[in-house]
């Protein structure tokens, strides 16, 4: 099953995946989670599939992060393969999903 949000063209990573398109695990239900440092704290998140971003993709968003946290990209890269990748709600443009092999179907997110 492939699922994708697809990233606002403005968003910090969005060069990072052909046309946007970053692999998510689920579309269904967005997470509800806490963010570090985030404003609002508490936001609507999908959860980046790290084995189909792949660890280069990763180690490039991790150094960004970083870079932005001041933080070493070797820390950020082990808490994502640790924790997993959240991806806002509130960053992308909607979603897909081949789940449902007789359809196409797109969620759009409501901001």
């Amino acid at each position: 099953m492939n699922n994708v949000a697809y990233l606002k063209p403005e968003s910090p990573f969005f060069d990072l995946f052909h046309n946007g398109r970053c692999p998510i695990i689920n579309i269904i239900v967005p997470n509800t989670v806490e963010l570090e440092g985030a404003t609002p704290a508490v936001q609507d998140v999908y959860m980046v599939d790290l084995e189909k971003v792949g660890d280069n993709k990763l180690s490039e968003i991790a150094r960004r992060i970083a870079a932005k946290a001041g933080e070493h990209p070797m820390k950020v890269f082990r808490e994502i393969k640790e924790r997993g990748l959240p991806l806002r709600v509130s960053q992308t443009t909607g979603c897909e999903t081949d789940a449902f092999p007789d359809q196409f179907v797109v969620f759009r997110p409501q901001l």
